[in-house]
């Protein structure tokens, strides 16, 4: 890669690799850091290249091997090996600053950049306080000792990497705890595309006539992975319990996909849930249209999009508090819960966001402050500043 002489464009902007292992490009890959990536990258300037996974099954010269996503692969073994299998398609980009939304990619660089294999700032992006294991999909992961190492690996990169994007105070908090400098730290939730996640008339007709859903009916919606984590059981246990008339629309794919269909076919209500699948991204703005509120029950959370996505459609949220998720939604844009609830407690929620008059413009202002161009414009910014100390041996 370029020695530090070299760094920064003539215009004091910085040369700008952002290593991601879900590729904007690709319309299946719907969750945060995609959906984040597609905020971003309209606004994005000259200088930048996200180097990601293809949005297909291709090997081409400007991406990172084939898509992963949605493949049932360890991908937190099998991204970074790639990557540095890889490593001349990122040399020849020759970047000033290297920014991450790998955990296991953002380690893998600070390693080459200490065995003195390149001189790149590296600008690490954390996307939540949870130590990632704890819910990892594969069993193995959550096992022994791992947790604890992976804790301890997560801590000597936040130490070695020159900045750290945290998405909420939790993580300004464990950065702190971990000796990171607040110099060193800058906030930014999250960036949603409000331009093409807004209220759309026609794009809710359309949804609802598709799935077969009543114009009439009020549609409770869930998007994400389909996950222990994400707890859709309390949700196919709450409508029950409500009060008639509500139907479910949950998107997304994962594991748990098959015994929750059938969870689903045997209760009361089964003729009022439905399963999408995975949509792409063209669709979702779609199924955020066709919903009157989106529910997030789950035991974990950084600073979900999705959230983000709903509030920019016009749509409140009822979600537990966890993660970020109390910097994003106040009294005007949803109701906040207990992580602890029950069913019967996330169904009386439920009823009562149904019967609220709620402001879709209110709402939709809320997500306006987390737009694309309001993101870049600050991480350009903090890049120069970083890619010149860089330059100036820090």
């Amino acid at each position: 890669m370029k020695e530090r002489g070299e760094a920064l464009l003539k215009d004091g902007s910085a040369r700008v690799v952002v290593i991601a292992e879900a590729s904007p490009c690709d319309p299946l890959a719907v969750g945060g850091v995609s959906g984040f990536l597609r905020a971003i990258e309209s606004a994005s300037p000259p200088g930048w290249v996200i180097l990601a996974p293809s949005a297909d099954s291709s090997d081409s010269p400007d991406t990172l091997g084939p898509s992963l996503y949605l493949k049932r692969l360890p991908h937190r073994i099998v991204f970074p090996l790639r990557l540095l299998r890889l490593f001349g398609r990122l040399a020849r980009l020759r970047p000033d600053v290297l920014y991450t939304h790998s955990n296991e990619a953002a380690m893998l660089l600070c390693l080459l950049r200490g065995l003195g294999l390149f001189h790149a700032a590296i600008v690490h992006h954390q996307h939540g306080s949870e130590n990632p294991l704890t819910y990892a999909t594969f069993r193995l992961g959550r096992m022994l000792f791992l947790p604890g190492l992976y804790a301890a690996m997560l801590k000597g990169l936040h130490r070695s990497a020159d900045h750290i994007i945290v998405i909420d105070r939790k993580c300004l908090e464990m950065n702190i705890r971990w000796g990171v400098p607040a110099g060193r730290m800058t906030l930014l939730p999250n960036a949603v595309d409000t331009g093409v996640y807004r209220p759309s008339r026609e794009a809710r007709h359309a949804f609802r006539r598709k799935w077969g859903i009543p114009d009439t009916a009020f549609l409770f919606a869930f998007a994400g992975r389909l996950e222990e984590v994400k707890r859709i059981h309390l949700l196919l246990e709450a409508l029950p319990m409500m009060e008639e008339g509500a139907w479910l629309a949950v998107a997304g794919e994962g594991s748990l996909r098959p015994g929750l269909e059938r969870h689903a076919a045997s209760c009361s209500a089964a003729g009022h849930i439905l399963f999408t699948g995975p949509l792409d991204s063209d669709e979702m703005p779609s199924f955020y249209a066709a919903a009157d509120c989106l529910v997030l029950p789950s035991a974990a959370e950084g600073v979900p999009l999705v959230i983000l996505e709903a509030m920019a459609t016009g749509i409140p949220v009822v979600a537990t508090q966890v993660g970020g998720v109390a910097d994003l939604l106040g009294p005007a844009t949803g109701l906040l819960l207990d992580p602890s609830l029950s069913a019967r407690d996330l169904a009386k929620a439920m009823d009562l966001s149904r019967k609220r008059q709620w402001d879709p413009e209110k709402i939709r202002a809320e997500a306006l402050s987390h737009s694309g161009q309001v993101a870049v414009s600050l991480l350009e910014g903090l890049f120069a500043e970083v890619a010149g100390k860089v330059r100036g041996g820090r």
